[in-house]
């Protein structure tokens, strides 16, 4: 099964910003526009039946609703990937909502760079956690190996990976197992050869 393009979600009710964006956005990924908060929705949706987007840009004031409600639907059907959040008020309790749903949060007028850097690096990143499900897939590491793989990939610490499989214990445990596959001498190292594979 070939891996899905890289994709990003605009959502963005003014067709001159939204066209914009996707000028600005084409030269690194594709691009899927949305006027409002339903399509959105039925965007999210149709997507994830062969993959998920690689990031979510989100105007906030929407014609039926609003861009932190859209991120916090996807949020809820397990859409973790990057989220950039965008407006031109200041309300805190938006900025506090925005990042509770784990989302950059821009200022309008925010400069074409600042999207740019953001669509690179969430680009980036969906290419790291293809490659690097695919070594684990070579090393023949189960699941949940695979998932502690990409998150040391992705920077998370042994505490947070500790987290996210009930106890630090199980988690000690499943690295010990993915070492004994890779052979590595740490979670560390075999991240290391890993991406270091990639570039070779």
């Amino acid at each position: 099964m070939s891996p899905v393009q890289p994709r990003v979600l605009v959502v963005e009710d003014n067709d001159l910003v939204a066209r914009a964006f996707e000028l600005l956005i084409e030269s690194y990924t594709e691009v899927t526009l949305a006027a409002n908060a339903a399509q959105a929705r039925q965007a999210l949706e149709a997507y994830r039946v062969s993959g998920e987007f690689t990031a979510l840009v989100l105007d906030i004031r929407l014609p039926d609703g609003s861009g932190l409600d859209v991120l916090e639907h996807a949020r809820s059907s397990g859409y973790e990937g990057p989220a950039l959040v965008y407006s031109g008020n200041h309300e805190p309790s938006e900025l506090n909502r925005a990042f509770t749903l784990r989302a950059e949060y821009l200022v309008k007028p925010a400069p074409a760079e600042a999207l740019v850097s953001f669509v690179k690096r969430a680009v980036e990143r969906r290419t790291i956690r293809a490659w690097m499900e695919s070594w684990a897939e070579r090393h023949q590491l189960t699941p949940s190996e695979r998932a502690i793989l990409v998150a040391a990939a992705e920077g998370q610490t042994r505490s947070e990976i500790g987290a996210q499989h009930a106890t630090a214990l199980t988690a000690k445990a499943h690295v010990h197992n993915l070492l004994a596959k890779t052979g590595d001498g740490s979670l560390l190292a075999a991240v290391t050869r890993a991406l270091r594979e990639r570039t070779s």
